[in-house]
Protein backbone atom coordinates (compact mmCIF):
# COMPACT_ATOMS: atom_id res chain seq x y z
CA UNK A 1 0.00 0.00 0.00
CA UNK A 2 1.23 3.49 -0.84
CA UNK A 3 1.15 5.76 2.20
CA UNK A 4 2.22 8.88 0.37
CA UNK A 5 2.06 9.70 -3.32
CA UNK A 6 3.61 12.88 -4.65
CA UNK A 7 3.61 14.36 -8.14
CA UNK A 8 6.20 16.40 -10.05
CA UNK A 9 4.72 18.38 -12.93
CA UNK A 10 6.78 20.47 -15.35
CA UNK A 11 5.48 23.22 -17.61
CA UNK A 12 7.17 24.69 -20.67
CA UNK A 13 7.89 28.42 -20.76
CA UNK A 14 8.81 30.35 -23.87
CA UNK A 15 11.06 32.86 -22.11
CA UNK A 16 12.98 33.22 -18.88
CA UNK A 17 10.74 36.03 -17.63
CA UNK A 18 7.88 33.52 -17.41
CA UNK A 19 10.01 31.22 -15.25
CA UNK A 20 10.83 34.11 -12.91
CA UNK A 21 7.18 35.23 -12.72
CA UNK A 22 6.00 31.69 -11.95
CA UNK A 23 8.54 31.34 -9.16
CA UNK A 24 7.69 34.68 -7.53
CA UNK A 25 3.93 34.04 -7.74
CA UNK A 26 4.26 30.52 -6.33
CA UNK A 27 6.16 31.80 -3.30
CA UNK A 28 3.30 34.21 -2.58
CA UNK A 29 0.93 31.21 -2.33
CA UNK A 30 2.76 29.20 0.34
CA UNK A 31 5.03 27.14 -1.87
CA UNK A 32 8.59 26.37 -0.81
CA UNK A 33 11.66 26.92 -2.96
CA UNK A 34 12.99 23.69 -4.43
CA UNK A 35 15.26 25.40 -6.95
CA UNK A 36 15.56 29.14 -7.58
CA UNK A 37 15.34 30.36 -11.18
CA UNK A 38 18.60 29.69 -12.96
CA UNK A 39 20.49 27.70 -15.56
CA UNK A 40 20.62 23.93 -15.07
CA UNK A 41 22.57 21.32 -16.96
CA UNK A 42 20.22 18.66 -18.29
CA UNK A 43 21.65 15.73 -20.28
CA UNK A 44 20.38 17.10 -23.60
CA UNK A 45 20.91 20.86 -23.08
CA UNK A 46 21.28 23.71 -20.62
CA UNK A 47 17.86 24.97 -19.54
CA UNK A 48 16.54 27.87 -17.48
CA UNK A 49 14.19 26.54 -14.81
CA UNK A 50 12.67 26.98 -11.36
CA UNK A 51 10.99 24.47 -9.06
CA UNK A 52 8.73 24.87 -6.05
CA UNK A 53 7.33 22.39 -3.58
CA UNK A 54 3.92 22.17 -1.96
CA UNK A 55 2.55 20.22 1.03
CA UNK A 56 2.60 16.45 0.70
CA UNK A 57 5.68 16.61 -1.52
CA UNK A 58 4.07 17.79 -4.75
CA UNK A 59 6.39 19.82 -7.00
CA UNK A 60 5.83 22.23 -9.87
CA UNK A 61 8.59 23.18 -12.27
CA UNK A 62 8.80 25.59 -15.19
CA UNK A 63 11.47 25.04 -17.86
CA UNK A 64 12.56 27.36 -20.65
CA UNK A 65 14.68 26.28 -23.65
CA UNK A 66 16.30 22.95 -24.34
CA UNK A 67 13.30 21.58 -26.24
CA UNK A 68 13.46 20.00 -29.65
CA UNK A 69 11.14 21.42 -32.31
Amino acid sequence: MIDHLSVHVAFRATKGDQVDAFYEAALLYDSVCDGKPGTRKYPHADVYAACVGYPFGHKLEVICSGFAG
